[in-house]
């Protein structure tokens, strides 16, 4: 694409503000800025501050040639990626090509781009990729189109979005970023959270009910587009589920393990006696009770898991729990827990809110027992420390992350709606990849 400032009627044509309900505006002017002063260039700090609307932000940026279209698109693209609420992690299996990546913007172009943009733009749509964000809107409602599929030899980063009325009459955007690692395989969808259904018209009328739905579509497409087969979650559901088990388990540890192993210590003797003798007279009134070494260490675990309940909560505040964990290296602690106990039932352990672990909640510890045999966690809520990312956040302030593991997804629900951005987003990512993977 030229790198050029389009003027008419006296104002620079840039449409990347109809995205204006899918950009963090407070956290773009952050971005800008930083991104101003390392290239050197100095503007008018109160005079940007004072800029009202993403429009007065992009004229003011193009007029004063801070930014060519092309970067200014490429910020504006990481903004919408890291202010959506909801991905998913996929893995493609095998390599994607060159040829397979532009074979599939070839046929985009051809079921979508060319049917629903100005022909004007139609020059644009080239297979060695395009970000057209500041030129093609989602104009007419429940149709999809692909604004931005860019790529090199690294990465393929797409956009896929549609416009739809709300019960209110009101419009709102449905948008899907797509990030493929070409090196390892690894994707990542990023779906915004805005709630509403739709039918899209220009795709078979498919339903599109949540942002789970709209990612399984783009996820079909981007499958049979690009030639590319993204691995099936059935076969590593388990093993992701242990592996986050024992990721919980790990946070937890660096927050109670020391505490644990001291009360274990000192109660361990004393335990084994009392249900020794407490079976020894059981056995007494009926011979058909017995004691072997796999029920004492059965019982040992629940009784012990009531006292060390006790003893956490009573003896420790959750703010002593949190700063702890903290201080020996805890990236995050779990506030809930969903997973299968014996036979199959459920069993869920949540606190109050993301200011409280869940080792400050009396039920984590009666149901301790059953989450060590069950090993496996299917849902879970994670507080990450964020300290490092937000300037104005104190030391212990966290910001929480859902996680489900189905068969059919590995899906994160950022759950503060107001604090995201790319550091933040990343570092949870790569916390949870790297418990997955490594």
């Amino acid at each position: 694409m030229e790198e050029v400032f389009e003027v008419i009627n006296q104002s620079i044509d840039y449409r990347a503000s109809s995205y204006k309900n899918v950009i963090h505006e407070d956290e773009l002017k952050q971005v800008l800025l930083e991104n101003i002063e390392q290239n050197g260039k100095t503007i008018d700090i109160s005079l940007f501050d004072d800029l009202k609307t993403l429009h007065d932000i992009f004229f003011y940026i193009l007029e004063n040639r801070l930014f060519s279209v092309i970067d200014l698109n490429r910020l504006i693209l990481e903004n919408i990626r890291f202010n959506c609420s909801n991905i998913f992690f996929e893995k493609v299996s095998g390599h994607i090509t060159d040829e397979d990546i532009k074979s599939g913007i070839n046929k985009i172009s051809s079921f979508y781009s060319l049917k629903n943009t100005p022909t004007n733009y139609h020059e644009y749509f080239s297979e060695s990729g395009y970000n057209l964000i500041d030129r093609i809107t989602s104009k007419n409602i429940n149709e999809l189109y692909f604004p931005v599929i860019e790529y090199d030899e690294n990465s393929v980063n797409i956009m896929a979005s549609v416009k739809f009325l709300e019960k209110d009459g009101n419009t709102s955007l449905r948008v899907c970023i797509i990030y493929l690692d070409r090196k390892t395989g690894y994707t990542t969808f990023y779906v915004n959270g805005k709630t509403g259904s739709f039918n899209i018209i220009n795709d078979n009328e498919v339903y599109i009910s949540s942002g789970a739905t709209f990612f399984k579509r783009i996820r079909n497409l981007i499958n049979s587009f690009f030639s590319c087969s993204f691995m099936s979650h059935k076969e590593d559901c388990y093993i992701n589920r242990a592996k986050m088990f024992d990721f919980c388990n790990k946070m937890n540890n660096l927050m109670i393990g020391d505490y644990s192993e001291d009360l274990n210590d000192t109660l361990s003797p004393v335990l084994k006696r009392q249900i020794r003798k407490i079976y020894n007279e059981m056995n007494k009134k009926n011979s058909k009770v017995k004691l072997n070494s796999e029920k004492t260490e059965m019982l040992m675990k629940r009784i012990f898991s009531n006292y060390l309940g006790e003893y956490i909560t009573t003896g420790y505040s959750e703010s002593d729990l949190i700063r702890k964990a903290k201080e020996a290296g805890a990236v995050c602690y779990p506030t809930k827990i969903s997973f299968r106990g014996q036979q199959l039932a459920r069993g869920r352990a949540t606190t109050r809110g993301r200011k409280f672990p869940l080792t400050f909640e009396s039920i984590f510890y009666s149901l301790n027992t059953d989450i060590e045999i069950a090993g496996e966690l299917d849902e879970f809520t994670l507080a990450w420390f964020d300290v490092d990312f937000f300037d104005k956040h104190s030391e212990l302030e966290v910001s929480q992350t859902t996680i489900k593991i189905t068969e059919e997804i590995f899906s994160l629900i950022l759950k503060n709606t107001k604090n995201k951005n790319r550091g933040m987003t990343e570092h949870i990512e790569r916390e949870i990849r790297k418990a997955m993977y490594d």
